[in-house]
């Protein structure tokens, strides 16, 4: 049985409102005839140190070029500044032109620039050394997912891709599915995916913070083949969800996937990929209710990853002998209507039937991470 699917969900649309940078800006005090081509920051607050990152370490313009111009701003004057990623953009007239962003003396209005072409110097203001040396020293907080999506690699970078275009646009995954995308975890999630499908068929990985950041940071690019089947898991995986007839495992069981239960259901969707779509479906409820059935708190750690694993091969083989029964019964189906056309007497195999029942789990109350 063919079954067509659709998988259209749609980019998010930018606010087209923008708040004008002057206006937000609180006036320093000062004398009025300050030089405006000295670079000179005003009122800033005394240095934020609870912090663990780098900018040397960080890397899609998420923001519009005033609310960019707000960041370095607030950077420069020790605000507080949440989690975030910076990522290298490149022009659109020149792709081997970054784009940059400026710092705006709010008295002068004058705009500064960390670092600028040599065809350009002379005509816009560059930061001094010691200025640039010293934004470089700006340290900001990050937690692990969001340090992971930090990275700066081929492989991270594809990952982004994936998350952007199957995850963070309107009607994508973390719409269907109900599990947490929140800071970086939907990276996160997929790049631990991602991981476990690359070992594959050498090594059952069980990830860890440690070791993916390790992975994902090697310089040989994915291959085609690999990205175009990683490419397929999600698609597939949102196509399940939005169907009713086939998104029982993922909608019906418990309040929400824990992240392991997204990690692992996509590692179940690419080993079964050849699969037709209500086998696929039919796996994943039975992974889900079996690691629920074993385990009462779901996190992601080397025990819960373990039996992810064994239940994937169980899953996996009782695919196969499925398969090859059905095969069976054709060949005898056939076998049967050649005796009746020829009339001639052949003695049938005998098949064993023997069997446990099913072992049942008292109900356990189920802790997701």
């Amino acid at each position: 049985m063919s079954l067509s699917m659709s998988y259209s969900p749609k980019a998010k649309e930018e606010p087209d409102y923008e708040p004008e940078l002057d206006e937000l800006l609180e006036e320093d005090s000062g004398s009025d005839d300050e030089n405006p081509n000295h670079f000179k920051i005003r009122g800033a607050l005394p240095e934020y140190t609870e912090t663990k990152l780098t900018i040397r370490q960080l890397h899609d313009v998420v923001w519009t070029e005033t609310k960019q111009t707000f960041l370095i701003h607030s950077l420069f004057h020790n605000f507080y500044v949440p989690p975030i990623v910076f990522a290298v953009h490149p022009a659109e007239d020149d792709p081997n032109e970054e784009v940059r962003i400026p710092f705006k003396d709010p008295k002068s209005k004058k705009q500064w620039w960390f670092t600028l072409p040599q065809s350009s110097r002379g005509v816009k203001a560059e930061l001094p050394e010691l200025d640039r040396e010293r934004f470089l020293g700006h340290l900001l907080t990050c937690d692990c997912p969001e340090k992971l999506q930090a990275l700066s690699s081929p492989w991270a970078q594809w990952i982004r891709e994936l998350e952007r275009r199957h995850v963070g646009v309107e009607g994508g995954l973390a719409t269907v599915l109900e599990w947490d995308t929140k800071r970086g975890r939907d990276f996160q999630n997929i790049a631990y995916l991602v991981c476990c499908c690359d070992y594959l068929p050498v090594k059952e990985e069980m990830p860890t913070a440690t070791s993916m950041m390790k992975w994902i940071e090697r310089d040989d690019p994915p291959t085609e083949q690999f990205k175009n089947d990683i490419r397929d898991v999600l698609v597939d995986f949102w196509n399940i969800g939005n169907d009713n007839h086939l998104n029982y495992g993922l909608k019906n069981i418990g309040s929400r996937i824990a992240p392991v239960e997204f990690i692992f259901v996509g590692v179940l969707l690419y080993i079964m990929r050849k699969k037709p779509m209500e086998e696929r479906a039919a796996a994943i409820t039975a992974l889900r209710k079996g690691i629920r059935a074993e385990h009462s708190d779901i996190r992601l750690n080397t025990k819960v990853c373990r039996s992810m694993w064994t239940l994937i091969r169980r899953v996996q083989n009782a695919s196969k002998s499925a398969s090859h029964s059905q095969h069976d019964s054709k060949g005898k189906r056939r076998r049967k209507e050649d005796d009746e056309e020829d009339d001639e007497y052949r003695p049938m195999p005998l098949s064993g039937l023997s069997g446990k029942s099913a072992h049942t789990r008292s109900k356990k109350r189920t802790v997701l991470s």
